[in-house]
């Protein structure tokens, strides 16, 4: 005698589960405005968007013919050096002598990435981890706390307008704080309040404490 055939049950749809420091990560804000624009422009409404946006014009020519006589050059179709080749890094370091009269190390001061976002990210996730914490100015740019969750780091927003509250905020947090902070970030011009300080903020003493910027 033949068993009766099983009925299959529904099973729940299949779903991946992140990791908990990316459920960790706030809701990232260009995204939701991205969202809000799609939904008003589909609904008809005529939005006029001041967000990031994009270059409208093309670069000019030159630059163009200097890509292609690159792309057609066989030495250049390798595996670059991981922080970058030497001669770009170079120039690197004479264009912040000349501009801001800094002197860095090529070779240890010097590293090329695919953008600002990526090499932050990065180094965050070399330098942080559970338990460590960081500094942020605010209002933060999105990339600086979301680099630190993914790292499992815990995020301190200081207000930023006032340049000298600021500092006096971060050298009470390193004293009073332990394990005290392991990076302070700083962001001048700031991104986004646009908020600047005087080239003597860069040494400036917080009572006990000297902090350095750099930007």
């Amino acid at each position: 005698m033949s068993k009766p055939i099983e009925t299959l049950q529904p099973t729940a749809p299949f779903r991946v589960q992140v990791a908990e420091r990316v459920t960790r990560l706030p809701p990232y804000l260009f995204g939701r405005i991205n969202t809000l624009l799609y939904n008003k422009r589909r609904a008809g409404d005529d939005v006029i968007d001041l967000g990031m946006g994009n270059p409208s014009d093309p670069p000019e020519e030159f630059v163009i013919e200097k890509l292609a006589e690159a792309a057609r050059d066989p030495d250049n179709h390798g595996y670059s050096k991981s922080n970058g080749i030497v001669n770009l890094r170079r120039e690197v370091t004479s264009k912040y002598l000349k501009r801001f009269g800094a002197r860095l190390d090529p070779d240890e001061e010097v590293i090329v990435c695919l953008g600002s976002k990526e090499g932050f990210s990065h180094m965050c996730l070399a330098m942080m981890g559970p338990g460590d914490t960081a500094i942020v100015p605010a209002p933060f740019f999105p990339i600086h706390v979301y680099s630190i969750a993914l790292a499992s780091g815990n995020v301190i927003t200081l207000e930023v307008a006032d340049s000298d509250k600021y500092l006096s905020n971060v050298a009470h947090i390193c004293e009073q704080l332990y394990p005290k902070p392991k990076l302070v970030i700083l962001n001048y011009p700031h991104n986004p309040s646009t908020a600047c300080v005087e080239q003597h903020f860069s040494t400036k003493s917080c009572g006990s404490r000297s902090v350095m910027a750099s930007w």
